[in-house]
This record gives C-alpha cells, sequence and structure tokens, in this order.
C-alpha cells in the first residue's frame, strides 16, 4: 500500500535563515515591538503559567521580501488589527496554531498556511512548541510585478495543491542555501528575478480575484465605495481596520475590497493610509506654534515612525521635518 506524501515547509527547509538572529528576548512587550517594527502591528498575550519563555526571531530583508522564523517559547495568543499594509504568508512548520479569520477558523501546520491581505484583521492562537514561518510580500512589490494590481489572495493556503509545487521548491530552495540568500542580498537584479518569480508562482498556483493587471471602471463607483470613503476620512484618527470600514457601511469585507480593487485601482486600508498621510501633511504645512513631527504622526495612527517617514517621502517627494520646517520659517 503506498502512502501520499504531503508537501510541506519543515524546519530544514528554512536552515540558512538561522544566520539572520533579529532578537533574543525574555518579555513578550519587547519582543511584540521588535516583530511590528519589521512585520505587522499585533498584540501578543503569553498562555497561563508561560514564564522563563525565551523569544527568538530570525529574519532577512530581500528588497521587497521579508522572510521571518519566530518562536515564541511557549503557548501564545496573537491579535491584529489589520492595521498593517503588505501581504503576509504564515505557516507552522513546528508545533499547531489555529487562525481565525472572519468567520473562517483552520489549522496551520507547515503544509496548510495562512494568507494576509493588506487591512484584514485575523487572531491566531499557537501552541507550546509552535515556531511560525513568516513571508513578507511588500504591497508596492507585488504592484511592480502584477502591473499595478493588488490581487486579493484566498485566506487558506494549501501546499499539497499541485500547482503550489513551483512556489514552494522556490522557497525551500531559497531558504536552505546560504550561498544563494547571499547572492540575493548582495545582487539586485538577483532579488529581483526572485521577486518576479515568487510573486508569479504564488499568483499562479493559489486562488486570488486580480492581480494581472488593474480593471478601472468607466462606471461610477457604487454607493460602499463612497460611503467607507467619507466614513474612513470622518474617523482618519481612530483605530480602523477593514471589518469596521466593512461594517460601517454594511458590505462584506471581500466585497468591499474587490470595489475599491475595481473603482479605485487600490485597497481600503491603502486609501486609509493615503488620507491619513495627506491630513498629516496638511497639519505640518500649517503649523505655526510648538510642533513635532512625532505628535502629528502619532494623532492619525502612524505608531511606527520609521515606516511612516518612508511612506511620506515616497508619496511627497521630502521628509516630514523638511515640510515642517518650511512651514515653520514663514
Amino acid at each position: 500500500m503506498v502512502t501520499a506524501m504531503h508537501q510541506s515547509i519543515a524546519p530544514h527547509a528554512y536552515s540558512a535563515l538561522r544566520r539572520w538572529r533579529h532578537f533574543e528576548l525574555d518579555t513578550a512587550e519587547e519582543a511584540q515591538s521588535r516583530i511590528a517594527n519589521v512585520l505587522h502591528p499585533h498584540k501578543l498575550t503569553p498562555g497561563r503559567h508561560m514564564r522563563d519563555a525565551r523569544y527568538r526571531m530570525d529574519y532577512l530583508r530581500l528588497s521587497g521580501l521579508g522572510f521571518a522564523a519566530i518562536n515564541h517559547g511557549g503557548p501564545m495568543h496573537l491579535d491584529s488589527h489589520g492595521s498593517n499594509d503588505d501581504y503576509l504568508l504564515l505557516f507552522c512548520p513546528s508545533g499547531t496554531g489555529i487562525v481565525q479569520f472572519g468567520t473562517e477558523e483552520f489549522e496551520l501546520s507547515g503544509r496548510l498556511g495562512f494568507a494576509y491581505n493588506p487591512g484584514q484583521s485575523f487572531r491566531a492562537v499557537f501552541s507550546k512548541d509552535n515556531e511560525q514561518l513568516v513571508f513578507r510580500l511588500d504591497a508596492d512589490m507585488v504592484r511592480r510585478h502584477t502591473d499595478g494590481a493588488l490581487p486579493l489572495l484566498r485566506s487558506r493556503i494549501d501546499l499539497d495543491e499541485p500547482a503550489m509545487q513551483p512556489w514552494l521548491a522556490l522557497v525551500t530552495t531559497l531558504l536552505s542555501n546560504p550561498a544563494m540568500l547571499d547572492q540575493a542580498r548582495t545582487n539586485r537584479l538577483v532579488a529581483a528575478h526572485l521577486e518576479q518569480l515568487l510573486i508569479t508562482f504564488l499568483l499562479r498556483g493559489h486562488p486570488h480575484h486580480g492581480g494581472r493587471e488593474p480593471r478601472r471602471s468607466a462606471g461610477i463607483a457604487p454607493a460602499s465605495v463612497r460611503r467607507s470613503e467619507d466614513f474612513i476620512r470622518q474617523n482618519a484618527t481612530r483605530p480602523l481596520d477593514l471589518g469596521a470600514i466593512a461594517t460601517a457601511v454594511g458590505v462584506p469585507q471581500r466585497t468591499l475590497q474587490e470595489a475599491f480593487r475595481r473603482f479605485r485601482d487600490t485597497s481600503p486600508m491603502q486609501f486609509v493610509r493615503d488620507v491619513r498621510l495627506d491630513a498629516v501633511r496638511e497639519r505640518l504645512s500649517r503649523a505655526d506654534g510648538p510642533c513635532t513631527v512625532a505628535e502629528v504622526a502619532l494623532e492619525f495612527g502612524f505608531g511606527h515612525l520609521s515606516r511612516f517617514s518612508q511612506d511620506y517621502r515616497r508619496r511627497y517627494g521630502e521628509n516630514p521635518s523638511e515640510t515642517l520646517a518650511r512651514a515653520q520659517r514663514r
């Protein structure tokens, strides 16, 4: 009798990633902050009676790609409130995890993963012996390789699907080969080719909506999009996630995302970020008294100032401090 072999990511498949230790810490608060700086904002709640935990993370950034192996040292609850603007792919090569997304709930393993789309909220519970392998795909990088479109990925990833075999083979070859990683770190052309292959293999192998070309409609955007835009502008200083916006306008999250993609060629959470950046710029441009960039950025929900500065500079071609200095000189 022949037993079917499941395709999965095992811990040895990303052994080369161990060379880039990002941190080793004793407290959940510090680990939460360090993870949020490079992956996604979230809240960590250790399991009951969890003592003497050692939090570890290995992390490598390659242009628009990020690879992370995270070990919490014990059982952990994770809450992500939809404030991340990039894609995440989450697997559990060791131990187990349960992810809750909207009405969906499924187990994570080295074979079954979770695809996080920008702006979504989710919860996860991890076992004591769990280690997570996380892939971060910058939204701007995805746009570069999909003619400007932002695909909406199906939340459940199954590496047993034959169409996912090219992606799995590339990932395991890359993350288990130190020489290959070094080439990608030191050669922009190599990194760009890897980006293209990973995105292409993922979108060819994993179900999604859109993703090849931006589809702009010549018609008028539906009322749900216009109401969402009004709601976002009116609540720019409040915590916002995709679920809250969809609830406010009375449509499912996926329907709202698809409508924004089709009629605005963006996502609801990207629109939130743009509205907040515009509000910060307006405030800095008319500052007529004591004021700091950090104060204004925090007021409009930008908790990670380094990423805020990068987004601001990309959108307006100057640093926020330059905008403020010009206003104060006037």
